[in-house]
């Protein structure tokens, strides 16, 4: 039968449908197919491939996205006490809105013409019935956790608004100190009028005071740990996705030197 595979091309053709698939999933599949020599059966799979080339070329209805491989995830929840990462939480609600989308255009009353494919979604084992099937429950209760961007619901669970108002809370906090602190230099003279601060990942920045910064540092310790303490800008890892903010830092501290020698 393999001999007969390659005569006739199939196995160069099956290869071709795999690496067309967008998933490892339907790779996999296009890689089980076989050499068939049942009439009937043929047919039937030569009627679902036709109808799902006509419904590519037209009709744009047809989700075109979020066809996703859960078998991973899916494998490992099989396991007692294991729980689902949060992308892969959203990879299943992508990829379940999908077989909704797929399951209302293909049952629906004007696209009965695809009779084969129409069979297929009708006979889905957690089919979308009712309410009360499966696969609802399980979107709905997607539905209140996550966002669609991925994020969970500040209210996806007790624990996470509590955790979540009091991260709130401390940032407030941490703004209102920072405000006053700089409001204080601005009294001071340690920073400009226009000064303002700003966040770069996740710590606060104020180009404008590092120069005194320094050298208010340089009156009050002394030298020997002032350099130790002048490495700070040097939080970034030399890497090329740091080199933009690692030149930054080269600029402000040449800067800063300037400043402290004028």
């Amino acid at each position: 039968m393999n001999n007969i595979e390659q005569k006739l091309g199939f196995d160069r053709i099956r290869q071709m449908v795999a690496e067309q698939c967008t998933n490892a999933l339907a790779a996999r599949m296009a890689e089980e197919m076989r050499f068939m020599t049942d009439h009937e059966q043929l047919c039937h799979e030569l009627q679902l491939t036709e109808e799902m080339r006509q419904i590519v070329l037209m009709e744009s209805e047809f989700p075109q996205q979020d066809f996703i491989d859960l078998t991973p995830i899916l494998t490992h929840l099989r396991v007692g006490n294991t729980v689902i990462p949060l992308e892969s939480l959203f990879d299943l609600k992508l990829s379940l809105r999908t077989i909704r989308e797929c399951y209302q255009f293909l049952t629906a009353e004007e696209h009965v013409k695809y009779t084969a494919l129409r069979d297929v979604a009708i006979g889905v084992e957690l089919g979308y019935g009712g309410k009360s099937s499966q696969l609802n429950v399980i979107n709905s209760l997607l539905g209140k956790l996550i966002d669609d961007h991925g994020e969970l619901y500040d209210n996806a669970s007790p624990a996470l608004a509590e955790i979540r108002r009091t991260k709130a809370r401390k940032a407030a906090e941490v703004d209102a100190q920072v405000n006053s602190t700089l409001a204080r230099a601005k009294r001071e003279g340690w920073a400009p009028e226009g000064a303002d601060v700003t966040i770069r990942d996740g710590t606060y920045s104020c180009r404008e005071n590092f120069g005194k910064t320094i050298a208010h540092c340089r009156d009050l310790i002394k030298d020997d740990r002032l350099k130790g303490f002048l490495m700070a800008p040097w939080y970034y890892r030399t890497q090329e996705d740091c080199r933009a903010k690692i030149m930054e830092s080269l600029d402000v501290m040449a800067e800063a030197i300037r400043q402290w020698k004028s």
